[in-house]
């Protein structure tokens, strides 16, 4: 009588593909990768006495893969009795558990097309659905210990005599295949189009962020241009710095000794005269220098003088000298200076020495009285006109 099976523990002719066991010496965990093989066809012989039958029983080996790939080959008994942690998934399994989970898959529309294989995949495929058709029956009909290699009610059940082995799967596999595939890609449709909308999203998401990219590279180009230009202005070649410090590799201690500077000097309370940068006369503090605006109107009466031709005006008369002529009423005659000239006594040019009660004035400045009366405009109070000698 074979021993009784556990959901731990399962006999070495029981062992399937993806069962996952402990090695009887080491314990190292391993997955069986084939169906556990008689030693006598594999040319190594060998018996194992059973203790509890006393009597000695064929060896078996045991093939499979630890955790880091290599193979694992063990010889023991059929009836030894192994300690199994799990088992890996099959296709089946995985189908199962995923119809659980989401419902029955839709039926894709159209017609499934078949899968085309190679003829080794084919073959492989061919050998793996006849293989687990045997198992299944075999063990409905006689659950022996020496299958597959053998079979003690019929030896035409052995597996590799081929007893249950159909056509079916050489002949349905490609459209059965075809029709997974297709079941596959309608269950991974929504998925698929949601990655390709992410994509897409990242996709305009890297442009944005290259684009950004080369606008702060520009920004900053012209920041590094601007801070050039910055540096040549408080340190200009050949010229004293700007600030009495040398500059280093931030111009922010600059800028900030350039703010407290004009800081300071806001703070000061100007002189009440004031000396003008153009004429060098002295000015009261916050009005404009009278010396200035008084050289702007003389050479403004000037340009307009010289733009009049005195000899086309029906006034003119020409001035004669003051000892040619007797003096008339108040008024009297004498030779006008150079407007080029200087007065020895005001400073004053020829062209400011025009005072009322002079005789010729016609070509003169000149302002009308409320009387209708004219005279020149008085723009010197100097009485006399002394010429400067050089």
């Amino acid at each position: 009588m074979s021993a009784p099976m556990t959901p731990d523990s399962v006999r070495t002719d029981a062992l399937q593909p993806g069962d996952q066991l402990r090695h009887p010496h080491d314990w190292t965990l391993f997955t069986v990768s084939v169906a556990a093989e008689w030693l006598d066809d594999l040319g190594s012989p060998l018996d194992f006495h059973n203790r509890e039958t006393d009597e000695f029983e064929r060896g078996m080996r045991v093939t499979g893969t630890d955790a880091s790939g290599e193979t694992v080959h063990v010889d023991t008994a059929p009836s030894y009795l192994w300690h199994r942690e799990g088992q890996q998934k099959t296709a089946r399994d995985e189908l199962a558990t995923a119809v659980a989970e989401h419902g029955p898959f839709p039926m894709p529309t159209g017609e499934p097309q078949p899968v085309g294989l190679t003829e080794e995949q084919a073959e492989a495929l061919i050998n793996a659905g006849n293989g687990a058709l045997s198992d299944y029956y075999h063990e409905r009909q006689c659950h022996c210990s020496n299958y597959p290699a053998g079979c003690v009610t019929n030896p035409g059940y052995r597996r590799a005599a081929g007893f249950w082995d159909t056509d079916a799967f050489a002949i349905g596999l490609p459209a059965v295949l075809g029709v997974w595939e297709s079941l596959r890609n309608d269950r991974h449709a929504a998925k698929i189009a949601e990655l390709r909308a992410d994509n897409k999203q990242l996709r305009a998401r890297v442009a944005e962020l290259e684009a950004q990219r080369d606008r702060r590279r520009a920004r900053l180009v012209a920041l590094q241009n601007d801070a050039l230009s910055m540096r040549g202005s408080l340190s200009p070649n050949g010229e004293a710095s700007k600030v009495p410090f040398e500059l280093g590799p931030t111009l922010t201690p600059a800028v900030d000794w350039l703010i407290n500077r004009v800081a300071e000097l806001e703070a000061l309370t100007p002189a009440p005269i004031q000396t003008c940068r153009s004429c060098g006369a002295g000015f009261e503090y916050g009005k404009p220098c009278s010396v200035c605006e008084f050289k702007a109107r003389i050479a403004a009466e000037i340009a307009k003088a010289q733009a009049e031709d005195p000899h086309d005006s029906p006034l003119h008369r020409t001035c004669e000298t003051g000892h040619d002529l007797p003096e008339v009423g108040g008024y009297h005659s004498a030779p006008l200076p150079a407007a080029a000239a200087l007065c020895a006594t005001c400073g004053h040019n020829g062209a400011a020495h025009h005072h009322a009660g002079t005789a010729c004035w016609e070509n003169l400045p000149r302002e009308q009285h409320p009387a209708k009366t004219w005279d020149p405009i008085r723009l010197c109070p100097c009485s006399v006109f002394v010429e400067v000698t050089r």
